[in-house]
């Protein structure tokens, strides 16, 4: 009789190949940041298609769409004129691709598992991030989790690249009142006092008042209409106090749209994957990503590919969507992504998008 040894790795895989469970792992995956700090979302993505193996017929449309949009990215990086940062924008553009019927796949089977697990790991995050924030903890050699240090060299600001998935988060399934209240406090804590991201806030406050303010009670209705004008009264001096630096970040994103918008480059097929303007570069390891990073992404690959690309993308997010209004609704909320923080390529940001306005899933609007 011949005895077969497997590592507990291989075993693991097994299991998870036959557990019907496994497309959680990719996107379970990406919202665990102690990870992150190793590894990027992308770096995860082929073994999420391993899992996967050849989906469900949906799926591989989805992937079939998603490889319409990477062939399209690689006829520009063939005809382009060359540069130091050509292929790894490029790199990062195809795994992300790749990473869109991964998310779908997921979402389609799977939904409700998987926005309580990303709610759990959420919660998690905020919890080691209120940590690190409160014993200065330095991970500055690690990548995932960011510190904004101010000219004083006190910490500003600490968010993890997954932060967008607060918008959606859910902690219903907690039963207990007490606790749950709790939890929603860790998470306002960590989204006003410590991420300080005024976008991620906005994006939250949406999702959760626009199904009440379509669908709810007329003193619901009310209620939340009253609180829009008093927060549009107070939210100027709320973000005087939690975000000093909110004036100057604004302008910085008008300077880097003006700048764009007044290059010389050829607006409809583009100077190609990774090509910079020095004027509004911001990080030398990856300055060919900048705040207003759809515009950019206009000079980078043209009018053209742009529009290959959102169109790609809207076909992606309707393919899980139970309706038309729906899909707009999430595909607006991605593009917008696209004018305010290099977020666009990032798959968490996508999930984001596709889990806002759950609600409205099994509604005609």
């Amino acid at each position: 009789m011949v005895v077969l040894k497997c590592s507990k790795s291989t075993l693991i895989l097994n299991y998870l190949m036959k557990n019907k469970l496994r497309t959680l792992f990719y996107p379970l995956s990406i919202n665990f940041w102690p990870l992150l700090l190793l590894v990027s979302q992308k770096a995860l993505v082929p073994l999420g298609l391993i899992l996967v193996n050849i989906g469900d017929n949906q799926y591989r449309r989805n992937l079939l769409v998603s490889t319409v949009m990477l062939i399209m990215g690689a006829v520009t990086l063939f005809f382009q004129q060359t540069n130091v940062n050509a292929w790894n924008h490029y790199l990062g553009f195809a795994l992300f691709l790749l990473s869109l019927p991964l998310i779908n796949y997921t979402i389609a089977q799977n939904r409700e598992q998987l926005i309580r697990g990303l709610a759990i790991l959420s919660l998690f995050n905020c919890v080691m991030a209120i940590v690190v924030y409160s014993i200065s903890i330095d991970l500055s050699i690690y990548r995932g989790l960011n510190r904004i240090v101010n000219i004083y060299g006190i910490t500003d600001r600490v968010y993890y690249e997954t932060t967008s998935l607060l918008i959606i988060i859910s902690l219903q399934f907690i039963h207990n009142k007490v606790f749950r209240w709790i939890s929603y406090g860790i998470v306002g804590l960590y989204l006003i006092f410590i991420a300080k991201s005024l976008f991620v806030i906005l994006l939250f406050l949406i999702n959760k008042f626009l199904y009440v303010l379509k669908q709810g009670s007329v003193l619901k209705r009310l209620g939340i209409f009253i609180f829009i004008v008093l927060l549009g009264i107070i939210a100027p001096t709320i973000i005087s106090v939690i975000r000093a630096d909110a004036v100057d970040s604004l302008n910085w994103k008008l300077l880097q749209f003006t700048e764009i918008l007044n290059d010389t480059s050829a607006p409809i097929i583009g100077s190609g994957w990774g090509y910079t303007i020095d004027g509004i570069v911001k990080t030398a390891t990856q300055d060919y990503q900048v705040e207003m990073q759809l515009p950019m992404l206009v000079r980078q690959i043209g009018f053209l590919g742009v529009f290959i690309y959102l169109t790609g993308i809207f076909i992606l997010i309707r393919s899980i969507s139970v309706n038309l209004g729906i899909s707009i609704l999430r595909w607006a909320m991605y593009v917008a992504i696209g004018f305010n923080n290099p977020w666009l390529f990032l798959p968490s940001w996508y999930m984001t998008a596709c889990l806002m306005f759950n609600e409205f899933d099994h509604k005609k609007i």
